[in-house]
């Protein structure tokens, strides 16, 4: 028997770590924006932005979104698009880039409810166990990376 499940936000408490980055991405964005034409600068909230437009969403719908509340029209750009390309891809993946960024700087923490759950599905005989990383950041890499989740030996 297998049983699987999800690293991002489940097994971590990455939310703070998505919504700082998002506002660092939205903040870089938007600044450069703002020293180009008359627009004044509106940080992104961390709070409320991140709540009502990007968090629970994939990353490019996210983004779409609140550019959308700001009324700004990017190309949609491919998912492949640099972190530097002036499109709704390319700013998600430079969120993606920062998320990593922060992850490999600062760690994050673990649910500790799901590590006891982790640990109890591991000693059940029969039983496998693989985690995911769901949010595509870009492989396990970023993950095993974190001591911790590496002795879990769930990727």
């Amino acid at each position: 028997m297998c049983a699987s499940g999800q690293v991002d936000g489940v097994l971590t408490e990455t939310a703070k770590v998505h919504a700082a980055a998002w506002k660092e991405m939205f903040d870089t964005f938007l600044k450069a924006r703002a020293g180009e034409g008359d627009e004044p600068f509106v940080a992104f909230d961390a709070l409320v932005d991140y709540d009502t437009y990007v968090d629970g969403k994939p990353r490019s719908d996210g983004t779409r979104s609140f550019l959308e509340s700001r009324h700004i029209d990017l190309p949609e750009g491919s998912p492949d698009y640099p972190p530097d390309a002036e499109t709704v891809n390319g700013l998600g993946n430079a969120k993606n880039e920062l998320v990593l960024a922060k992850i490999k700087d600062n760690g994050v923490e673990a649910y500790a409810g799901s590590v006891r759950y982790v640990m109890a599905v591991r000693a059940v005989k029969g039983v496998s166990l693989r985690l995911h990383d769901l949010v595509r950041t870009r492989g396990a890499q970023s993950w095993t990376s974190l001591g911790w989740i590496a002795a879990l030996g769930v990727f």
